[in-house]
């Protein structure tokens, strides 16, 4: 402990300027005593001492007569369980710390990757608006890495939206043929490479679902 900073206090409930509860009261108030161990010591035994003892803010009562022994082991118990308090709450925030830095470290990495990536797809867009790609092979591997780029926009966003906490939900009738052209879009290019069809099955006009549009894009991206 610093030196004049004490570790635990053994009060008693009668002093002669007052009562003892009152001055674990105040400890309680003190910065830094907050949690100091209290121990009252008194020869008011009644269940009312001893519940307004605890409702001080006492960890312990004993009463007189007690063995020595017995006291010395109270204390060291007391003790133990605040050093062991002082324990987690320094493995506590040495955890939320190293949280905090890995959640901006990959807020940063997640927001820097917006422009790198933003570059690439208005190349891509310049190269296919300017048909500098005339073979059909090679164009439709540009189309799947224009697509392939868009789905990892999509991710970008929606984690950036998380990482915010701002991730706003509009709802409103969804566009079922709107999703599954975007879909088809998207991933139809590199299904066409792997030689494996994509098929969507609109459901009929009769069914009809509220929800946000973007937010259900992403979930099936």
């Amino acid at each position: 402990m610093k030196s004049g900073e004490p570790d635990i206090a053994l009060l008693d409930v009668n002093l002669p300027d007052g009562e003892g509860f009152s001055v674990c009261e105040a400890l309680r108030r003190v910065p830094g005593r907050a949690t100091m161990p209290v121990i009252f010591l008194t020869s008011r035994g009644d269940s009312t001492s001893r519940l307004k003892g605890f409702s001080s803010g006492a960890q312990d009562y004993v009463t007189k007569p007690f063995l020595i022994q017995e006291l010395v082991a109270r204390v060291q118990a007391h003790l133990a369980i605040k050093d062991r308090e002082a324990t987690l709450s320094q493995e506590l925030l040495k955890t939320r710390l190293h949280d905090r830095v890995r959640q901006d470290i990959m807020d940063m990495v997640v927001h820097d990757l917006s422009a790198p990536l933003g570059t690439v797809k208005l190349t891509l867009d310049m190269i296919n608006s300017r048909g500098l790609v005339t073979d059909p092979a090679y164009a439709r591997y540009l189309k799947s890495a224009e697509n392939s780029l868009e789905y990892a926009l999509v991710m970008i966003a929606g984690l950036l939206d998380l990482g915010s906490g701002t991730v706003r939900v509009e709802t409103q009738q969804l566009d079922f043929s709107a999703l599954a052209q975007r879909l088809q879009k998207m991933f139809g290019p590199q299904f066409e490479i792997k030689k494996v069809s994509l098929d969507f099955e609109v459901p009929a006009a009769g069914i009809r679902m509220v929800s946000d549009q973007t937010l259900i894009f992403r979930v099936l991206a």
